[in-house]
């Protein structure tokens, strides 16, 4: 995927991404070699933190930044809600966030 950084200037750090590809046809999004129920973001919104691509995680109708590995807002905080009561804390658990990873 060609347009999965925002250019230098509107970036707030210096970030290498993981690689996104989306599999057409199906709701079937790979961050790096790990596959994620959900797809690109309506409307090609970027990550106000490193200026990367955001992801739609279908599983909880919510938006992340792969490389942050960052939900963009927090769980609505209703109990029984169907999708924020399993949420987990990362949208890629077994995933570090870009500013964990030495050299990046």
């Amino acid at each position: 995927m060609d347009d999965v950084l925002l250019p230098p200037e509107f970036r707030t750090w210096p970030v290498v991404p993981p690689e996104i590809r989306a599999e057409p046809g199906k709701d079937i999004v790979w961050v790096d070699d790990m596959p994620v129920h959900g797809g690109i973001a309506n409307h090609r919104t970027y990550c106000h933190l490193c200026g990367t691509l955001l992801l739609s995680h279908f599983d909880y109708d919510a938006q992340f930044c792969p490389c942050c590995n960052l939900w963009v807002k927090e769980k609505c905080g209703h109990e029984k809600c169907e999708y924020c009561a399993d949420r987990p804390e990362r949208p890629l658990p077994s995933r570090q966030p870009a500013w964990a990873v030495p050299g990046r």
